[in-house]
């Protein structure tokens, strides 16, 4: 069971599947997002978050590094 992410500025909803990156699952829904490496550590395909209900389950050494 995956999850679902809306796009305000857009007014679209998509659905994300389990082991699928939200870039991923964005860009085959034809939302063009902003990315470079593909693996979260350029940091150009960075979201803001407006609201959550999120349980996230790792952290890159960079997004670590971020947080000191």
């Amino acid at each position: 069971m995956g999850f679902k992410i809306h796009f305000p500025d857009l007014k679209r909803n998509i659905e994300v599947e389990d082991q699928e990156t939200i870039l991923d699952s964005s860009l085959n829904a034809g939302i063009d997002l902003a990315y470079s490496c593909r693996f979260g550590r350029c940091g150009v395909c960075k979201i803001l978050l407006l609201s959550r209900n999120v349980e996230q389950l790792s952290h890159g050494k960079f997004s670590l590094m971020e947080r000191r």
